[in-house]
């Protein structure tokens, strides 16, 4: 397959006017790239934009053939650029001419559309092909509450630095996508063919763990901007469908019925919450709940309705709580007793959602704790500072051994990844489940008895045949009047022994002599 050009650029020639003494800001992008990509590439690159059309220009034949023969696209997005009556019609040509060459604008997990958004537009104005892709910002917040500005030597002192971080991902993107190989020779070989719906591309996927998954990545605020568009790269890298693929309303009620009707299809959802509250949509009758909590609320609920369904809440590890504002303060302080809350680095994310996404379903079939062994595996849950306390949990576990019973504790690692991979596999092969309330906080129970019932969703097919919480020292007033309906709650009298936990190994004989074996 020949291509005369590498990458046309498509502009709006307004946006290349000068504001003062600049030398315009696509001539400032072109030039950059054009030294840029060659570096990258190790020859020469060949980059192509008109530099002359104006309104009563025609759209001649010469910026045809060198649309139709352009191996990339970078539409540069503004106002300008969706009102202009060129722009759209260069996009058109493009994706008719990827028809016919590599039967769409998706080589592999590649698109050959590059979304650069110089000024930011309202997403409800973009034309469709634009909604899925990745877009590479060229402008920020500098106040919070303040107009996003581009980067542009008038608007900031450093924006040699933005501009050039900015510039650099892009072109390593272009690079990387020039240079595979893989890509274009498949494209290649491949006749052009009506586009098959995602939906049906991911029902002829083999049905194992490296199927294809659909996973919707929640919109965020601005200060997380780069992060959201690291983990839509990584999804978009190993093959999965992401979701949203189009705008929503920012109305209620209909923006909530366009994210639970896209979380109904999916498989997982990604939410990741940074200093700020978010865009609030107009027509709430209750409260004003920015799209950040809407959308997590609204993943909770699908996965009380569906153990096949998960979410995971992200959180930067070194986010600044001096900078959170109190409303969205409040909702972080919330989060702390979700059991799917991650803090941690974005890296340390990805890894989770590899396991994720690779692991079986819940309703794959799972092994039997009871088919390697004749005695009943107890999980038993406390903080490090319990198991080392002499009268508690250094007490209860031998007691447990000593009446038969095969005992697992949490692995307490440095990495917060193989904490929770191991504390999920734990909630699956276990028949019990005891928590020692002892040094840990209220938000720590209630947040490992919301664990308990998320274990379907970790892949467990079976109920426990037992869970209890131990209340243990230190005691005080609270302590002693908690309760709950989720477990059976154990107290300890004045003096601490091993008896007291009797009730819930009476309980595991009870269910295990019926038969309700896990």
């Amino acid at each position: 397959m020949n291509f005369d050009n590498d990458v046309f650029i498509s502009y709006a020639h307004t946006d290349n006017e000068p504001l003062l003494s600049d030398p315009g800001w696509i001539n400032t992008f072109h030039a950059y790239l054009k030294k840029r990509l060659p570096q990258l590439l190790g020859k020469s690159s060949r980059i192509w934009r008109d530099p002359k059309l104006a309104g009563n220009d025609d759209f001649d034949q010469v910026i045809q053939d060198k649309i139709a023969t352009a191996q990339l696209l970078i539409s540069v997005l503004s106002p300008s650029y969706i009102t202009s009556e060129w722009c759209p019609k260069e996009l058109k040509l493009f994706c008719n001419a990827c028809e016919q060459q590599t039967g769409g604008v998706k080589v592999g997990s590649r698109s050959r559309i590059f979304k650069v958004v110089k000024t930011p537009v309202d997403r409800r104005r973009l034309p469709d092909c634009f909604q899925p892709l990745l877009g590479y910002e060229f402008y920020e917040e500098k106040d919070e509450g303040g107009p996003p500005l581009e980067y542009n030597r008038l608007f900031w002192q450093d924006w040699e630095r933005r501009f050039a971080t900015r510039m650099e991902k892009l072109a390593r993107d272009i690079s990387d996508t020039l240079t595979d190989e893989s890509l274009w020779t498949v494209a290649e070989s491949q006749s052009p063919k009506p586009a098959v719906p995602d939906h049906l591309q991911a029902e002829s996927q083999p049905s194992s763990a490296s199927r294809i998954r659909t996973v919707y990545v929640a919109e965020s605020t601005a200060d997380l901007n780069e992060a959201r568009a690291a983990i839509l790269a990584q999804l978009q890298q190993w093959g999965h469908r992401v979701l949203p693929d189009r705008s929503f309303p920012l109305t209620s009620p209909e923006y909530e019925e366009a994210v639970a009707e896209a979380l109904s299809t999916a498989d997982l959802s990604i939410h990741l919450v940074g200093t700020r509250y978010g865009v609030i949509p107009e027509g709430q009758e209750m409260g004003e709940k920015s799209i950040v909590v809407l959308q997590y609320e609204l993943a909770r609920r699908r996965a009380d309705e569906s153990s096949s369904f998960r979410y995971l809440l992200w959180t930067p590890s070194r986010s600044e709580s001096k900078e959170i504002k109190p409303e969205q303060k409040l909702f972080i302080d919330l989060l702390q007793t979700d059991p799917q809350l991650l803090q941690t680095t974005l890296e340390e994310l990805k890894t989770i959602l590899s396991k994720e996404l690779t692991k079986e379903t819940a309703d794959a079939p799972q092994a039997s704790p009871a088919a390697t062994s004749n005695r009943h595996l107890v999980y038993v849950i406390g903080t490090p500072e319990d198991f080392t306390v002499k009268d508690g949990l250094a007490l209860i576990i031998p007691h447990l051994e000593q009446q038969g019973y095969d005992v697992i504790t949490p692995q307490f690692d440095a990495q917060a990844v193989q904490d929770r991979l191991q504390n999920e596999g734990c909630l699956r092969r276990c028949d019990a489940v005891l928590i020692y309330y002892g040094s840990a906080s209220e938000a720590w129970l209630m947040a490992k008895l919301a664990e308990l019932r998320k274990a379907p969703g970790y892949g467990r097919k079976a109920d426990f045949l037992a869970t209890a919480v131990l209340v243990g020292p230190p005691l005080n007033a609270d302590k002693q009047s908690w309760q709950t309906d989720e477990a059976l709650v154990l107290r300890c009298g004045k003096g601490f022994d091993t008896t007291v936990v009797q009730p819930f190994l009476d309980s595991i004989a009870v269910v295990s002599s019926d038969g309700h074996t896990s």
